[in-house]
């Protein structure tokens, strides 16, 4: 299993981990608890579910590493497998750039709102 496979679930957990903190923090320092909350909420399932989203596209890209490495003992041209591999780190890479700015707007959007309170 190659680390970056290994690592992506902890990265979603951290995420998650994240959004909670920032939930209590809120809770407990805020004079309207129910909108704040609300916000807090609204921002842990939009992590939430992108996380998913994006994981799952991360699971397509080790998927693809793992039909070029079943694909190797067959003597496939080198140049279909320089392909894939390109395709494998291209999908790889593009997933993990739109995740950070997906944490970056989604993070705003929640500062935005809850500066608006």
């Amino acid at each position: 299993m190659d680390t970056w496979t290994f690592y992506w679930p902890y990265l979603a957990s951290t995420v998650a981990g994240a959004a909670v903190t920032a939930v209590a923090f809120l809770w407990f320092k805020s004079p309207e608890p129910s909108h704040l909350l609300l916000s807090a909420l609204k921002y842990l399932v939009h992590i939430a579910v992108g996380t998913l989203i994006f994981s799952t596209i991360a699971l397509a890209a080790a998927a693809l590493h793992l039909l070029i490495h079943a694909l190797e003992p067959f003597q496939m041209s080198d140049l279909i497998i320089s392909g894939l591999v390109l395709t494998e780190h291209a999908l790889f890479i593009s997933d993990l750039m739109l995740f950070f700015v997906f944490i970056f707007r989604s993070s705003a959007m929640f500062a935005a709102e809850v500066s608006e309170a």
